[in-house]
């Protein structure tokens, strides 16, 4: 887990509330933004009960409760609630907390973290959908009722009566409270009233107008139950609803009434066909004449003489698109095959335009042959019954366009298809030509098409809208994106609004068009344009369609907005709480988890399967920041390589890390260029965190993910804690591990003070000043007669009275001086007294115990041995003076003995050596070596073991001495006892048989030269081969620290390693082209031969297989024997590397010399596959180092 720092910086950067709370519910700990959050000074709420001061009393029991028993039941579950709090300015508002609890090992301490984050915001975006949702449902149950109503008159002819009541019926569904909704229509005197229907205070209505004339009245009645104002009866869309209603009326009651008086005329028609105001038509086709009445002409805009009576003048008259269904109503009526001509067509008017008229007719009168004699009938102009009809058609036609989008809001989930699909429901349900959608530009002024549909072509990719354009000031989408409101463009051909676009739009066959704004709380977003091929199509009723069209298209955009930010807010608390679980995975493995290798294996696959990373790779660092163990988790398998780059320090990037101690995040793959794994990443998405501790830096974890872009802020919070919470892990297992090694330490050390107290020739033992035993040794024990039992006990209750009563003087004069030295007698286990010769030393304790200990050297047999020694020294004056040996001892820095033997030795007198010093008799050669063994003599480590050493004699004769020293008593002072042999003969005999053995060494040398100069004139490519090869295996010998005799031995095989060619055709060995099987092989034999020719002669080291291997790899594919890695010596590995690189360096016959980079590359690539990889890596640092073979 974090160790303090890291848990305070986290906590003061976090943009969420970070309380930590102890077992009784008191702020300990919570961070600055905290504070802010809830409006509290830093300090105000440190050490308050966070139940008390924070929570609502309303919820402090039940909150404080549910704290305890968890707390009870020990677990460190990461809890999350949702809880109101009081803010400090009295405000309320609910908070989201997760709460982890945090046990020791023991479970015996215990710590809550509560992070807290403001959900207002979250529930507000809630609630504002589920208000969306609730409106868009009303918007459906109104154009329902609108576009069931629009098929009520669909029908031919309309029974008013029928129609009327079905609509006082349908009107409740649509209302928000259908139960409690009544509906009343008033036609002049006539009511329809709606099921079950109730007349209430509570009311909206509206008048109903067929043309100019108000016909009646709509009214609806709500049942208030009082839990409602009576403004918030009705919602403001019903009454826009009632509005639609009563307009969709007015339209069916013009059309019934006009229906009336069409039926009504044709009854009366046979009565008053004369003055029924309808042109009369009676036709003879035998004879081919026709009548047409003053009023039939007259319908036309001509008066009688202006049209003649001629059958032509009618058929010329009709509508293009309408002749060929009255002429074959026609033909079918002449034939005899239908009772009656009846059809509705356009004629052609004396201004050039066509008006709609109702033709019937019968043959009234046939011949014998059945053929038509008289045809008659009448026209009636219905032009605007037709544009009647052709407005309610329209309008059904906008209200299910309406409904159509509307249920696209609903269902879409995504603002491009709503937008697609809009412009396809504008165009195919709507019958507008075209229809698009502009966004303004994020970066720029300008209006950019989004969506489309319909006769477009080239027309959008054309279109340029520049917002700041003046020249673009009346553009309609320039116009209603910049004031807000709709802009109508009732004719593109001669309006000044589609200046700059006119021919474009005329192209594309386009005559009006409408812009309507889309707005975000009153602020305009983009702009919905559509395009009509005829001409006053958007009426005032239309507009107010189209423009419900746009606010609901702007509310369902707003919408899909809105979900997207809660669909972010979940996926980012989804990630959070998935990121919190592998925390508390972690920190759960943290506890009980003590091997490093365990625990960083199982933090990565924790990470690769709860976070579901790409990879994760965990490196733990030594003090020396090199890499001591590593694991990894996931699919990239290909990033182990990165391991042997990062040991090598070749990525930069990690080393970054471990120098700034910061983590990285590399998202782009310009930053990657000089890694050496640049070609090996697929994927450039990596996060590097330094694993941190209170002592240093403990490791690294890099993630990799393909989604970098998902990487919020928070989860780098959260990281950074797992990194820290590793770091601490790592250092406890570090720590951990260093104990226990130290009380293994501590224990050996324990045990080889106690053995080696217990093995020394002395009494040793450790007290108080009083006297009270802590420690006795085995010798104490043995000599006298302690035991176990005496540790704790005072030496008063244990020795006599004289000797206990000396004993601790002695102890307060060592606690004074700190080290004494004294004689202290003392009886042993039989009650003898004996002499010991004591040294006291104050021993400090952390318990600033006056300790002290003591080693008392038993000296009795020494005190009497002293008293033999002088009776003996006359004796061993005797034996000196006899003695062939020189003998002297020195004392004082000066001789003060020398016997007879010595003055031979020297060539000086007895007097005249007894003022001398041991120095004066030094050769210059030999003085290092005397004061070497003088200092180990001064440090109590003198040796017995004799030195070859020169002196001068008197007559300047350099002699050669073997000398031995030893420490001596003599007359009861220190002194140095020399005894020395006269070796001169010795070593002149030595060195005439060195001069002999360096003859032989120089003769050996010259033949090995002479050998491989005959092998160079065999090969005269090779010329000069064998020297480098020899100077390259040398320096890589002495870099790999190899013994001299190694050394010597590589340099002779080098030399020769090349020997076995001179049994191999000089034909083959300068051949300057391919060699042939046969060939190839017998150039193959020569390590062979070379190792035939000098297997027999005697050499220190095995210089014969050394030159019969070096042509053999590790990997068994070398020659002669194929032996493997294990089989080859380690100077013939040395020597095939040496071998390699002067030979791909230098000219041979078959090709020119090679660069060195490709020879280095050669043993690089395939060390520990063919060559030895230390030798490999030694031979390159030489290189590196400025090494270059002789000319």
């Amino acid at each position: 887990m974090m160790n303090e720092e890291q848990q305070s910086q986290i906590k003061q950067t976090s943009p969420l509330i970070t309380i930590t709370l102890n077992s009784d519910g008191i702020i300990e700990d919570i961070n600055k933004e905290g504070c802010n959050i809830l409006g509290y000074p830093v300090n105000e709420l440190q050490g308050k009960d966070f139940f008390n001061v924070l929570l609502p009393e309303e919820n402090t029991k039940r909150e404080k409760e549910n704290f305890r028993k968890l707390l009870h039941d020990k677990t460190s579950k990461y809890n999350f609630r949702e809880i109101p709090v009081l803010f400090k300015s009295g405000e309320k508002k609910r908070i989201g907390w997760y709460f982890s609890f945090l046990f020791n090992e023991a479970c015996e301490e215990f710590k809550a973290v509560c992070v807290g984050q403001d959900m207002s915001n979250y529930l507000e975006l809630q609630e504002e959908k589920d208000r969306s949702i609730f409106d868009l449902n009303e918007r459906v149950k109104e154009l329902d009722c609108l576009y069931a109503i629009s098929r009520l008159i669909e029908k031919p002819k309309i029974n008013i009566d029928e129609v009327l009541q079905n609509t006082v019926n349908l009107i409740p569904k649509s209302f928000r409270k259908p139960e409690d909704t009544h509906v009343k229509i008033q036609i002049n005197d006539k009511e329809y009233k709606s099921l079950n229907f109730l007349e209430t205070e509570e009311k909206i209505s509206q008048n109903i107008f067929a043309g100019r004339c108000k016909e009646g009245v709509i009214e609806v009645f709500s049942i208030n139950d009082k839990s409602e104002k009576p403004e918030e009866l009705f919602l403001k869309e019903e009454s826009k609803l009632l509005y639609e209603i009563s307009q969709l009326l007015g339209l069916v009651l013009e059309k019934y009434y006009f229906e009336e008086v069409l039926h009504k005329s044709e009854e009366r028609l046979d009565y008053a066909i004369k003055g029924s105001g309808h042109g009369i038509w009676d036709w003879q086709p035998q004879e081919n004449e026709i009548y047409l009445s003053k009023r039939w002409k007259e319908i036309l805009g001509y008066n009688e003489f202006e049209v003649e009576n001629n059958i032509d003048e009618w058929f010329k008259r009709i509508h293009p698109d309408d002749t060929n269904a009255v002429m074959s109503k026609l033909e079918a009526q002449l034939k005899g095959k239908t009772q009656f001509f009846e059809v509705e067509n356009r004629l052609k008017t004396k201004k050039g335009d066509y008006k709609w008229v109702l033709t019937k007719g019968e043959v009234v009168e046939r011949d014998e042959k059945n053929q038509p004699v008289r045809f008659a009938g009448t026209i009636t102009d219905i032009t605007e019954r037709k544009k009647l009809e052709k407005r309610l058609k329209a309008k059904n036609r906008s209200f299910k366009m309406l409904s159509e989008i509307n249920q696209l809001i609903i269902r879409i989930k995504t603002s491009k298809e709503l937008l697609e699909r809009t412009c396809d429901v504008i165009t195919k349900i709507g019958d507008y030509k075209m229809a698009w959608i502009g966004y303004k530009d994020v970066n720029r002024e300008v209006l950019n098409p989004v969506s489309s549909s319909g006769i477009e072509k080239d027309y959008l990719k054309k279109l340029k809208i520049d917002l700041t354009d003046n020249n673009m000031v009346n553009e309609p989408a320039a116009r209603a994106f910049r004031e807000g409101h709709p802009v109508l463009s009732k004719d593109i051909t001669n309006g000044p609004l589609f200046e700059s676009w006119n021919e474009e739009a005329l192209e594309e066959g386009y005559a009006t068009s409408v812009s309507l704004p889309l707005k975000c709380k009153n602020e305009t977003f983009a702009t919905l344009n559509i395009y009509s091929d005829e001409s006053d199509v958007f009426d005032d009723e239309e507009l107010t369609l189209l423009e419900e069209l746009a606010d609901n298209l702007s509310f369902g955009l707003n919408t899909l907005k809105i979900r997207r930010e809660l669909d972010k807010a979940r996926e980012k608390l989804k990630r959070l709480n998935i990121l919190l679980n592998a925390i508390r995975s972690i920190n759960q493995l943290i506890v009980k988890e003590s091997n490093e290798n365990v625990l960083i294996k199982e933090a990565c696959q924790l990470l690769t399967k709860i976070q579901r990373y790409k990879t994760v790779i965990i490196i733990v660092l030594d003090a020396s920041n090199e890499i001591s163990t590593w694991n990894y988790s996931g699919q990239d398998k290909e990033l182990k390589s990165l391991i042997n780059y990062f040991k090598n320090g070749d990525i930069s990037c990690l080393n970054e890390v471990i120098d700034k101690k910061k983590p990285i995040v590399i998202h782009d793959k310009s930053l990657c260029e000089k890694c050496y794994m640049f070609n090996e990443c697929k994927e450039h998405n990596i996060v590097v965190y330094p694993l941190l501790s209170k002592e240093r830096i403990q490791g690294l974890i890099l993630i990799s993910t393909n989604k970098i872009n998902k990487y919020i802020h928070e989860e780098q919070d959260l990281f950074e804690e797992i990194s820290g919470d590793l770091g601490y892990a790592l250092n406890k297992i570090e720590v951990e591990r260093k104990k226990e090694t130290f009380k293994k330490k501590l224990e050996e050390t324990e045990k080889r003070f106690e053995m080696f107290m217990n093995n020394l020739p002395a009494a040793a033992f450790i007290v108080d000043k009083k006297g009270t035993f802590y420690f006795i040794n085995k010798y104490y024990k043995k000599m006298l007669g302690a035991t176990d039992k005496w540790i704790g006990k005072n030496v008063k209750d244990l020795l006599p009275e004289k000797s206990s009563f000396d004993l601790i003087a002695t102890n307060e004069d060592a606690l004074k001086k700190g080290v004494i030295e004294t004689e202290e007698t003392v009886p042993d286990s039989k009650g003898r007294p004996r002499q010991f010769n004591t040294h006291k030393f104050v021993l400090k304790s952390r318990k600033n115990i006056g300790l002290i200990g003591g080693i008392a050297f038993d000296i009795t047999d020494h005190k009497k041995m002293e008293e033999a020694l002088r009776l003996s020294e006359k004796k061993f004056r005797t034996l000196t003076e006899s003695a062939p040996i020189a003998i002297m001892i020195h004392q004082n820095e000066k001789c003060t003995y020398a016997n007879p033997a010595t003055e031979s030795l020297t060539g000086y007198s007895k007097e005249e050596l007894m003022g001398m010093s041991i120095w004066d008799l030094i050769h210059a050669d030999s003085l290092k070596i005397i004061e070497e063994r003088e200092r180990l003599f001064k440090a109590g480590r003198s040796s017995k073991t004799g030195q070859e050493i020169k002196i001068n004699s008197r007559d300047e004769e350099i002699r050669w001495i073997y000398l031995v020293t030893s420490s001596i008593v003599f007359k009861g002072e220190p002194a140095v006892l020399a005894t020395a042999i006269d070796i001169t003969e010795k070593k002149q005999m030595e060195k005439a048989r060195q001069e002999s053995h360096d003859k032989l060494i120089k003769t050996f040398n010259t033949m090995v030269h002479t050998f491989s100069k005959f092998v160079e004139m065999k090969d005269p490519y090779t010329a000069g081969h064998q020297k480098k090869v020899s100077e390259l295996a040398i320096k890589i010998s002495e870099k790999m620290k190899l013994e001299d005799k190694q050394i010597d031995a590589i340099k002779t095989a080098a030399l020769l390693h090349d020997i076995g060619k001179i049994y191999v055709p000089s034909e083959i060995l300068n051949k300057p082209g391919d060699l042939t099987k046969l060939e190839f092989e017998m150039i193959k034999r020569h390590p062979l031969y070379g190792y035939e020719l000098l297997k027999d002669i005697e050499f220190d080291l095995q210089l014969a297989l050394y030159i019969r291997q070096h042509h053999e790899r590790l990997d068994g594919s070398g020659y002669p024997d194929g032996l493997k890695n294990g089989e080859i010596t380690l100077e013939a590995q040395i020597l095939a590397i040496a071998d390699v690189v002067e030979a791909m360096t230098s000219h041979r016959p078959y090709r020119p010399a090679l660069e060195f980079n490709v020879a280095f590359d050669e043993i690089r690539n395939n060390a520990g596959k063919l060559y030895n990889e230390k030798a490999v890596e030694v031979c390159l640092e030489l290189f590196n180092e400025g090494f270059s073979f002789s000319e």
